[in-house]
């Protein structure tokens, strides 16, 4: 599964048109979701999922195979299946 999320302490408007005596203020919830969403699209867009879902698998099988085990395969199930 994957989970995007923001660290709400240290996320800020970057730029935004406002008086100029307005206080720098944290991100909206729209802003945020939106922010979160864009992030996940282009982490599977750019195939960072895809290349993490691989190191994974080869990291768990080197680890299995240092237990004394000669035949593994690892699989990652679908983001979709229950």
């Amino acid at each position: 599964m994957l989970l995007t999320r923001l660290d709400n302490g240290r996320t800020w408007v970057y730029s935004r048109t406002t008086d100029l005596l307005a206080q720098r203020t944290r991100i909206s919830n729209a802003g945020r979701q939106e922010a979160e969403r864009t992030l996940e699209q282009s982490a599977i867009d750019s195939g960072i999922i895809a290349r993490a879902r691989t190191n994974a698998e080869d990291t768990v099988a080197a680890l299995v195979h240092s237990l004394g085990y000669a035949n593994v395969t690892v699989t990652s199930r679908d983001e979709d299946a229950p």
